[in-house]
C-alpha cells in the first residue's frame, strides 16, 4: 500500500516456510550453509541448502557467497527458476591487509573497519546484491562500506591489554 521502491527482509531461520515466502521480492542473498539450526532445519547440510533456497523466486537475482561443494546444485535450481545467478568466490578477491581489513575485488580497493575475514564476503554479497538492482558507482560503495560498523561485534576495546567484545 506504501508504494515503497525497496524494501529489505530479513528471513528467519531458513527460509523455505518462513513467513517472508508470501513477499514477491527482485533479489535474494544467502550466506554460507552451515551447521547452525541444524535440529530446526532437517539436521544435515543437505537440507539447511533446500530451506534456504525456499526464499528463492521465479524469475529473481540470487547472489550467494556459498561454498563451491553447492554450486552445481545451486545453478541447477536457479536455472529451474529461470532465475541469474552471480556467487561470490574466494578467488574472485584479494585480501591485502588487516589495519584495516583491506581488499581488491574487480580491480577496486576497498577497506572495512570491521574485523574478521568473513567481513569481506558479507562486504561483497551486499554491495554485488546492490548492484544488480541498481546503479552505484565506486566512490558511493567504498564510502558505504568503510562507514559501517556495528558496535559490539568484534569491537576492539583496547590494544593493550587486548580486550574485545563481541556481543553475536
Amino acid at each position: 500500500d506504501l508504494k515503497l521502491d525497496v524494501i529489505i527482509i530479513e528471513v528467519g531461520i531458513g527460509g523455505l516456510h518462513d513467513v517472508t515466502n508470501v513477499l514477491n521480492y527482485d533479489l535474494s542473498l544467502i550466506t554460507n550453509i552451515g551447521h547452525d539450526h541444524l535440529d530446526k532445519l532437517g539436521g544435515n547440510l543437505d537440507s539447511v541448502l533446500i530451506n534456504k533456497l525456499g526464499i528463492f523466486k521465479e524469475n529473481g537475482n540470487l547472489v550467494t557467497t556459498i561454498d563451491k561443494v553447492y554450486h552445481d546444485e545451486i545453478k541447477n535450481y536457479c536455472q529451474n527458476k529461470n532465475a541469474k545467478l552471480s556467487i561470490i568466490n574466494e578467488t574472485d578477491y584479494f585480501k591485502l591487509g588487516n589495519n584495516y581489513l583491506t581488499f581488491k575485488y574487480d580491480d577496486y580497493f576497498y577497506q572495512l573497519r570491521m574485523i574478521g575475514d568473513y567481513q569481506i564476503k558479507n562486504a561483497l554479497l551486499s554491495f554485488v546484491g546492490l548492484k544488480t538492482i541498481f546503479d552505484l558507482d565506486y566512490r558511493t560503495i567504498f564510502d558505504a562500506l568503510f562507514e559501517t560498523f556495528k558496535l559490539g561485534r568484534m569491537d576492539l576495546l583496547s590494544k593493550k591489554p587486548l580486550i574485545m567484545i563481541d556481543g553475536a
